[in-house]
């Protein structure tokens, strides 16, 4: 299984967010999404972003908004998507990235669930063999 985790914050709520998760979303719609709301550095958390975006994720299947109300380091956003995944296998993307294809997710789960065999050579190095991987290609959007 996968959980796809997305950091976002105020600003890039319509431009990026949300369509990046309604991509997402049409793609796989049972795929378990953590959303990782960040807040603004020296800013008053906004109650109506807060509001627009709980009424968006609200009816968006497996979707699981975790909301910080002051500024947090991306480490420590990424590490709360690692800790509240139900999923082995965790993507973390941040908000400003495109899917451009409509088989990402396929492609995501055949690259996790390829056969890793671990072996040591003489001096005790590991030595790992795989299957071919599945290319994954996201295009990242303009910086803010």
């Amino acid at each position: 299984m996968l959980t796809i985790g997305i950091t976002t914050f105020k600003y890039r709520f319509e431009k990026y967010f949300k369509p990046l998760l309604e991509k997402i979303k049409n793609i796989d719609n049972d795929i378990e999404v953590i959303v990782l709301i960040n807040g603004e550095h020296n800013e008053t958390f906004d109650e109506k972003y807060r509001s627009n975006i709980l009424k968006f994720l609200s009816d968006k299947k497996n979707t699981y908004p975790i909301m910080f109300t002051e500024f947090r380091s991306l480490s420590k956003l990424w590490n709360n998507i690692v800790i509240n995944s139900t999923n082995e296998n965790i993507l973390i993307l941040n908000d400003d990235i495109s899917i451009t294809s409509d088989n990402f997710i396929i492609d995501l789960k055949n690259k996790t669930n390829c056969n890793l065999n671990v072996r040591y050579n003489q001096n005790y190095q590991i030595i790992h063999e795989h299957e071919t991987l599945v290319p994954i290609t996201v295009h990242r959007r303009e910086v803010l």
